[in-house]
């Protein structure tokens, strides 16, 4: 099996987060999706698969596992992790990290 631990900093408490994962790269800042996105917070990673991620003490962590097959041997991904802030059931703010690209089964 192979694993990939991601972990992403800078949540907030009263907040959510997500991990979008995808096989191609784009730029579209978070604020042309809605209006609460961060100055300057862009979705780099086309939205393929989109994880819930349930943050504590600031960070959030996201494990992937895929079979050590041929099959997903050299599969490039990439995955960027979003910050939602919320005040009640209010999204005050959406930020974002940078995007992370990996190969499976390179080292």
């Amino acid at each position: 099996v192979w694993v990939w631990d991601l972990t992403g900093s800078g949540f907030t408490a009263a907040g959510l987060g997500a991990a979008v994962m995808g096989f191609g790269a784009q730029s579209t800042p978070i604020s042309n999706l809605h209006p609460a996105g961060g100055a300057g917070c862009d979705l780099l990673v086309n939205q393929d698969a989109v994880l819930l991620l349930l943050p504590s003490a600031g960070q959030a962590v996201l494990s992937l596992s895929l079979p050590s097959t041929t099959t997903f041997a050299g599969l490039p991904l990439k995955v960027q992790m979003i910050s939602v802030e919320l005040a009640g059931s209010n999204i005050t703010l959406i930020t974002s990290t940078n995007a992370i690209a990996g190969t499976v089964g390179a080292l």
